[in-house]
């Protein structure tokens, strides 16, 4: 299971990897297709989107050098579905997308470990309650 934090890593590895380090379409695509066959499926992350010419695209996933689109996974961030030629760069790039599980991601890491804190704290006052009640118990329920 790749988690939001695995994802984001590999996205911003491979969007600050050079122009040319990007892969290339080997066969051309049209506007309604959801499969894209690319020079190297290795360059593309899981969870990734990706800039073909003018349009963004959501990848679903990535096997060898095929390309599965997400269902719906064309024409997002504001762009439009299109055609696109074989030799076209498949270009990485930051979406909104990707800012939500970064925002998930950071929350869940300064979050977390308050939460964990507040558990400890908890714990500590049940056993003082505990303590307090137990204390009253052997002394018949009578208050000083």
């Amino acid at each position: 299971m790749v988690t939001s934090m695995d994802s984001l890593t590999a996205v911003m590895r491979t969007v600050n990897r050079p122009p040319t380090g990007w892969p290339i379409l080997t066969l051309p695509c049209g506007p309604t297709d959801y499969t894209l066959t690319v020079s190297d499926g290795a360059l593309v992350p899981p969870d990734a989107a990706v800039m073909i010419d003018d349009e963004t695209i959501y990848i679903a996933s990535v096997a060898n050098n095929i390309i599965q689109i997400d269902v719906d996974g064309r024409g997002k961030e504001d762009t439009t579905a299109a055609a696109h030629a074989a030799g076209a760069r498949v270009r990485p790039t930051w979406t909104t997308r990707h800012h939500m599980l970064l925002a998930a991601a950071l929350i869940s890491t300064q979050i977390n470990p308050m939460i964990e804190e507040l558990r400890s704290e908890v714990r500590e006052l049940r056993q003082l309650v505990d303590r307090l009640l137990e204390g009253r118990r052997s002394r018949g329920g009578q208050s000083r």
